[in-house]
Order: structure tokens, then C-alpha cells, then sequence
């Protein structure tokens, strides 16, 4: 993405502001069928965000970061149908605790690390 017009001769042919340039993730997960972990599910994935700028003049960089995520679940309704619809799921995201600038404000004036590790438990219900 490059700024095309611009009031600003100054900001032609940058990047916007807190735009990376490039973004991506890739998330797998994988459900055990059968067997004694039947309903236990294991996901990892991985999120990329290229280099950005704190303004369209482009005068200052946020180096590019990459976060690692797991999770891991378990369908009770395996043990026993009367449980149907709930489940257990632990859920990780930033596993390696990488310190990183998530963005920066407007102006440039007030930039912001992103989350640290976090780990997360949780019971749901579906019905």
C-alpha cells in the first residue's frame, strides 16, 4: 500500500501510517476421532506483521514481529452424552512472550507494546 496523493508533497509513494506492509497468519488445528483422546483437540498457529511507520511521512519504523498461539481443548460429551455441547479449552497466544510495538498513536506520540503472553482458560456450552 503506498499513499498516491497526498496534501503533503512529503507524503507521496510512503506507506500509511500503522500499516504494515506485510500480514499474515497461518492457523492449523487437529481433532482426535477415536481412541482414548477422543474429542481432545490440539491447534498451534503463527501471525506475522511486517514493518510499519508511525506517520505517512514514514520518519520512524515499528519493526516487524511474529507471535506464536496454541490451544488445546476437550469435548466432554465424549465421557458421556449427557455432557453433549460442553467443553474444557485452554488457549495461549504470544507463547514466547516476544516484546513488541503494536502500534503507535496518531501522531507518532504515544506507542503501545502489545500483549505479552496470555494464557487462557474456559468452560462453554452449546445448545
Amino acid at each position: 500500500m503506498k499513499l498516491t496523493r497526498s496534501n503533503t508533497a512529503d507524503e507521496k509513494g510512503n506507506q500509511p501510517g500503522n500499516t504494515p506492509e506485510q500480514l499474515a497468519s497461518l492457523w492449523s488445528q487437529y481433532t482426535i476421532q477415536g481412541g482414548a483422546l477422543s474429542g481432545l483437540a490440539i491447534g498451534g498457529g503463527v501471525r506475522y506483521v511486517g514493518k510499519s511507520y508511525i506517520d505517512s511521512q514514514n520518519s520512524e519504523g515499528i519493526p516487524h514481529y511474529t507471535l506464536f498461539d496454541a490451544s488445546l481443548s476437550y469435548d466432554l460429551g465424549k465421557l458421556s452424552s449427557s455432557y453433549a455441547g460442553a467443553k474444557l479449552a485452554l488457549n495461549a497466544s504470544n507463547l514466547t512472550d516476544e516484546t513488541y510495538v503494536s502500534q503507535c498513536g496518531y501522531t507518532g506520540d504515544s506507542c503501545k507494546y502489545g500483549y505479552r503472553r496470555n494464557v487462557t482458560g474456559s468452560v462453554s456450552y452449546n445448545w
